[in-house]
């Protein structure tokens, strides 16, 4: 099975941005073209995927934080300006999932350390975030995110795989059924049919062998979003 895994974290990263770019196109150029939206499907579980890893791997948690979260802010900014959207970017939503996932790193540590009023502490602030954002996001008292509650809490559960079943080496395996069932799931609170494509995700992270890639390229996805984005809209504006 070890001569099928041949793409890398930079690999998924390049096919979501792809789809991504498929996906904006149809958002905001050709919003009756559904299978650009179709092709879009992929972005998200794969960029889900990577930031859990991501967070997993990362050795600076505060600057990983702080740097998602600011250009969360400027795309935040851009969107509601120039495209009229008050949806969360994806980046805003990713940083939630950031604080939620260092939450469950410090229940964890707290647990292990017999540190009761501090595990008592960062439970209670999680559970009050999990119900706020619930209570946020399924009734948009203040914002509509990106894929809802779903967008949010998709990272902190692959996080977990990762954390506690990286030394099993079919954890990946979770990963797709706890996915799979997450889609099926979707598809039948939204009645969105279009959310089935996220599944040929599987596939591609049967592929991955967990290596980062030959090139240290992470700045170019995080500016590849605003950039694209940029590039879409002002190239919708020259045909109108």
């Amino acid at each position: 099975m070890d001569r099928f895994k041949i793409l890398t974290n930079n690999a998924l990263k390049i096919i979501a941005c792809i789809s991504m770019v498929f996906d904006h196109i149809g958002v905001i150029m050709f919003p009756e073209v559904m299978w650009l939206r179709a092709v879009g499907r992929l972005a998200y579980p794969l960029f889900a995927f990577c930031l859990a890893e991501g967070c997993y791997y990362t050795k600076d948690k505060i600057k990983h934080l702080i740097v998602i979260a600011m250009l969360g802010v400027a795309i935040q900014l851009f969107e509601y300006v120039f495209l009229e959207m008050i949806d969360l970017s994806i980046f805003i939503v990713f940083s939630i999932s950031i604080i939620l996932i260092y939450l469950l790193d410090d229940i964890d540590k707290a647990i292990r350390n017999k540190k009761k009023l501090l595990s008592f502490i960062s439970i209670t602030v999680l559970v009050a975030l999990l119900i706020g954002l619930n209570i946020l996001v399924y009734y948009s008292l203040i914002f509509d995110a990106n894929f809802g509650y779903y967008g949010i809490i998709v990272p902190v559960i692959l996080y977990a795989v990762k954390k506690y079943l990286n030394k099993h080496s079919w954890w990946i395996y979770v990963d797709c059924i706890l996915l799979i069932g997450l889609f099926v799931a979707r598809m039948i609170m939204t009645n969105n049919v279009y959310v089935l494509f996220s599944l040929f995700v599987i596939p591609l992270l049967l592929m991955y062998n967990g290596k980062r890639g030959k090139w240290k390229i992470k700045y170019f996805f995080y500016f590849f979003y605003p950039l694209h984005l940029a590039a879409i809209y002002l190239i919708s504006m020259l045909f109108r």
